[in-house]
């Protein structure tokens, strides 16, 4: 089979490579991940010009279908002139930070000047969906890119230790459905705009330990179909804000040592269908308003010795109020 006609390609520990020139097209390849090129440093997206009697031809893209991309511990990569017009998934792993700004995305040559102001144009790849960003440095003020791919819809943030605040610039996805916030452990609060996301369908924050609440403008989460929370040290008691979440089918609650308190106006979570608690080791008892969930079918619940005691099928005091649940699991 030819090289030419590969629909993934892998490149990991070329460490002497430097510069992928536009020299091919790729006509077939859908998948290309570059892993652990230290000194890697250009990657090009399209083919240069060449002479045809006298006259230069345009110069082609050398990845005309190429749809995901993962790049990771690349520090000195960049891709020029811009990533391909049809990716649609792409993830940054330990690489440039230069990689997150809008010229790695702009249509119109680089300026002299590569600040990032100067590139707030429309993006080279705007069919992307789909972005992971793990362990990259940088502030959030360095990731202007994400405001001009307003039609992203998965969004997972992880181990980006830098970031003591979400960019302002996510407020502007407002396609997104899917946001993952991994393991920032810098991360202090969830922003008031985060309620301009209204088509989010999924939240998960899991272990950011300086986080204990949700923000008020969460009640316009209307579209909020699963809300998963895990190891907020701080949370005392889950905020009253989650009453507005009437799309709300799963709620998982893990990690959360301080948490004592769920309220009752949890009874308004009408959608709800699924609750899980994991390892909430101060919690001691459930709202009784969970007797008006009509819709929850199952509740889980694991290493909460106190709620272990209290609700232990046919044997605990408070059995009673989720005995009408038919399927609880608790252990």
């Amino acid at each position: 089979m030819s090289v030419l006609s590969l629909t993934k390609m892998t490149l990991e520990e070329f460490h002497n490579l430097k510069y992928i020139c536009g020299l091919l097209v790729f006509a077939s390849l859908k998948s290309l991940d570059l892993l652990r090129m230290a000194n890697l440093e250009e990657l090009w997206t399209t083919t240069s010009g060449f002479e045809i009697q006298g006259e230069e031809s345009e110069a082609q893209q050398c990845f005309p279908v190429l749809s995901e991309v993962r790049i990771t511990c690349c520090p000195k990569l960049n891709v020029k002139p811009y990533f391909p017009p049809s990716l649609l998934s792409l993830s940054f792993e330990e690489s440039n930070e230069q990689l997150l700004s809008p010229c790695s995305f702009s249509l119109l040559p680089r300026p002299a000047n590569e600040s990032s102001s100067s590139c707030n144009v429309q993006s080279a790849a705007p069919c992307l969906r789909e972005l992971q960003l793990r362990n990259m440095m940088g502030s959030s003020s360095s990731w202007e890119l994400l405001q001009n791919h307003t039609e992203l819809e998965i969004l997972h943030i992880q181990c980006c230790n830098d970031l003591k605040q979400l960019p302002d610039s996510i407020r502007n996805l407002t396609s997104l459905r899917v946001l993952w916030l991994t393991e920032c452990k810098r991360l202090c609060m969830l922003p008031e705009w985060l309620g301009e996301l209204r088509s989010l369908q999924s939240l998960y924050v899991f272990m950011t330990p300086l986080i204990d609440s949700l923000p008020q403008s969460a009640k316009r989460l209307t579209s909020l179909v699963s809300l998963q929370i895990c190891r907020w040290d701080k949370m005392k008691e889950l905020p009253d804000v989650i009453q507005h979440l009437t799309s709300l089918q799963v709620l998982n609650l893990a990690l959360c040592p301080a948490l004592t308190v769920l309220p009752e106006c949890i009874g308004e979570l009408s959608a709800l269908r699924r609750l899980q608690i994991q390892h909430c080791h101060a919690l001691q008892c459930l709202p009784q308003s969970l007797q008006r969930l009509t819709a929850l079918h199952e509740l889980h619940i694991s290493s909460s010795p106190g709620l272990a005691r209290r609700y232990n099928q046919g044997v605990g005091p408070d059995w009673q109020l989720v005995s009408h649940i038919p399927d609880v699991r608790i252990n």
